[in-house]
C-alpha cells in the first residue's frame, strides 16, 4: 500500500501586506509533496499553531477554520483509503484528479454497457436494447 499522507499547511512564503498567508491542504505520497488543495481562506501568519497544525483557539473564526482544517483533509485521507482497501493503485494523476475533484471520465456507451444488464433483465429487451446501442455506436464512428 503507498504511504499517503493529507494534513494542512501555510504557505509561509506567500505573505501578503497585511501579514496573511494561504492555507492550504497537502498530500503526499511516499513523503514527497503531490498535490495541493487551496482553501481560498487567508489567515494571519501569527495566528497559526504550526505543531497542532490549526489556529491557535483565540484567532478570528478559529473554531469553523479548524473544523474546515479537519473535515477536509478527512474526506481525502478517506477516498484515498476506500481505493487502497478495494486494491486500485493511487498514482500522482489519480491523487491530483481527487484533490482537484475531477471524476474519472466515462463514455456513454461504457454506462449503457453497465447499466442495461442491472435494470433489465428480460433477455430480449436488453438485446434489443443492445442492439439499438451498437447502431449508435457505428453512427457516431461514421461522424
Amino acid at each position: 500500500m503507498e504511504n499517503i499522507k493529507v494534513f494542512a499547511m501555510v504557505y509561509k512564503h506567500r505573505i501578503n501586506k497585511l501579514g496573511e498567508v494561504p492555507l492550504v491542504i497537502c498530500v503526499t505520497l511516499e513523503r514527497k509533496p503531490i498535490a495541493y488543495d487551496n482553501l481560498k481562506k487567508r489567515i494571519r501568519l501569527a495566528d497559526w499553531d504550526e505543531d497542532a497544525r490549526q489556529l491557535k483557539p483565540k484567532a478570528p473564526n478559529a473554531t469553523l477554520t479548524n473544523a474546515l482544517l479537519k473535515k477536509r483533509p478527512a474526506e481525502l485521507d478517506g477516498e484515498f483509503t476506500r481505493k487502497q482497501v478495494l486494491g486500485k493503485t493511487l498514482t500522482q494523476k489519480k491523487i491530483k484528479d481527487e484533490v482537484a475533484g475531477k471524476k474519472p471520465s466515462r463514455s456513454f456507451y461504457e454506462f449503457c454497457d453497465g447499466w442495461l444488464p442491472k435494470k433489465y433483465k428480460n433477455k430480449e429487451t436488453l438485446r434489443t436494447y443492445k442492439n439499438e446501442i451498437t447502431k449508435l455506436r457505428a453512427y457516431q464512428e461514421i461522424l
